[in-house]
């Protein structure tokens, strides 16, 4: 995903803490099920 986006692992990493910090969810499978739920 980061060299698509042409930024490190690092800031993607960061970007999906932050993600993961405002809907309650703790990985990517929470948060798509949380995506899903609306």
């Amino acid at each position: 995903m980061a060299r698509q986006m042409f930024v490190s692992e690092h800031t993607v990493q960061d970007h999906l803490k932050s993600v993961f910090a405002k809907t309650a969810t703790n990985n990517r499978r929470m948060l798509l099920a949380r995506a899903l739920e609306t």
